[in-house]
Protein backbone atom coordinates (compact mmCIF):
# COMPACT_ATOMS: atom_id res chain seq x y z
CA UNK A 1 0.00 0.00 0.00
CA UNK A 2 2.71 2.51 0.63
CA UNK A 3 4.74 1.69 -2.31
CA UNK A 4 1.25 2.34 -4.16
CA UNK A 5 1.36 5.89 -2.23
CA UNK A 6 4.49 6.68 -3.37
CA UNK A 7 3.99 5.70 -6.72
CA UNK A 8 0.72 7.99 -7.16
CA UNK A 9 2.58 11.42 -5.22
CA UNK A 10 5.52 10.84 -8.03
CA UNK A 11 3.11 10.85 -10.61
CA UNK A 12 0.91 13.52 -9.33
CA UNK A 13 4.24 15.91 -9.43
CA UNK A 14 4.94 15.05 -12.97
CA UNK A 15 1.95 16.32 -13.76
CA UNK A 16 1.19 18.93 -11.00
CA UNK A 17 -1.66 17.45 -9.55
CA UNK A 18 -0.14 17.38 -6.00
CA UNK A 19 -1.50 20.46 -5.06
CA UNK A 20 -4.92 19.79 -5.93
CA UNK A 21 -4.95 16.63 -4.37
CA UNK A 22 -3.63 18.45 -1.20
CA UNK A 23 -6.35 21.12 -1.32
CA UNK A 24 -9.05 18.37 -1.91
CA UNK A 25 -7.69 16.13 1.19
CA UNK A 26 -7.43 19.09 3.63
CA UNK A 27 -10.32 21.17 2.56
CA UNK A 28 -12.70 19.30 1.78
CA UNK A 29 -13.58 21.24 -0.86
CA UNK A 30 -16.19 20.12 -3.58
CA UNK A 31 -14.38 22.40 -6.15
CA UNK A 32 -11.05 20.45 -6.83
CA UNK A 33 -10.23 18.56 -10.11
CA UNK A 34 -10.19 15.60 -8.05
CA UNK A 35 -13.16 13.12 -8.56
CA UNK A 36 -14.24 10.64 -5.55
CA UNK A 37 -14.02 6.81 -6.49
CA UNK A 38 -17.10 4.73 -4.30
Amino acid sequence: CEKAVKSLVKKLKKTGQLDELEKAITTQNINTKCITIP
